[in-house]
């Protein structure tokens, strides 16, 4: 069952192929200079068929990276000349080379901008003088990615199944989406991100449910938490945007 035509999202704000390319790297435990492509280009063609399911737009340029990842993938499978053999200049060159050395200058880039938000967001947390501190809480918890939310998508979705129970599909506005989740999340404060969806739903709602999700993280409206690596998923409202 796929969505309709008005399910769209804009995905400027997750920054592309190079953002998750650097999420997996990160996730694999490799070293950035080391690539491991097969293992790196499989787990994107995963998140580029997740893409494809939910008809989110500029799916295009991630099919550019997965051929490009493919293609990396395709020239180090060929058999390399036998010592002696006078080789090419070309066919010495890691075919990965070029593609580290653009990864390295991205992630030069977002760690600064990362850094920059991480300073705005203390300064916003100050208090001036004479102001009250407020009373230690709960344990921080620590921002993920989307691409976290995509992992924690698909877990779900294996989780349901295709035994899911069946309703009868009204297709909604993306808006209407947005909406109950806003609302719901004024009520409780904070929500597990399983909790946002209804297993017994149809799998239209469930996708519209999680793309109304991304776009309220693209609008800067909400943020997902985690206390640690591999935990649960907490969505919250940013009071500041509200």
């Amino acid at each position: 069952m796929t969505l309709p035509a008005n399910y769209k999202v804009d995905l400027e704000a997750f920054n592309g192929p190079m953002d998750l390319l650097l999420y997996l790297v990160r996730q694999s435990e490799v070293d950035i200079c080391d690539i491991p492509i097969a293992e790196i280009a499989g787990q994107f063609l995963a998140y580029v068929e997740m893409l494809e399911a939910l008809d989110i737009e500029y799916a295009s340029a991630f099919l550019v990276m997965a051929a490009t990842l493919m293609d990396i993938k395709a020239k180090m499978l060929v058999p390399k000349q036998p010592d002696g053999e006078d080789e090419d200049e070309e066919d010495l060159i890691d075919p990965r080379e070029e593609l580290v050395r653009e990864l390295l200058e991205y992630k030069k880039v977002r760690d600064a901008a990362l850094y920059l938000e991480g300073r705005f967001d203390e300064r916003r947390r100050m208090f001036e003088s004479g102001a009250e501190a407020p009373e230690p809480g709960e344990k921080p918890l620590e921002e993920i990615e989307v691409w976290d939310l995509f992992t924690a998508f698909s877990k779900l979705l294996k989780q349901i199944g295709a035994g899911t129970s069946q309703i009868v599909s009204r297709e909604l506005p993306i808006e209407a989406y947005i909406e109950v989740i806003l609302q719901r999340l004024e009520s409780a404060g904070r929500l597990a991100f399983v909790d946002l969806f209804d297993a017994s739903a149809d799998r239209t709602s469930i996708v519209g449910t999680f793309v109304a999700l991304l776009e309220l993280v693209r609008q800067g409206r909400i943020r997902a938490l985690q206390e640690s690596e591999f935990g649960d998923i907490v969505i919250e409202l940013r009071r500041e945007a509200a």
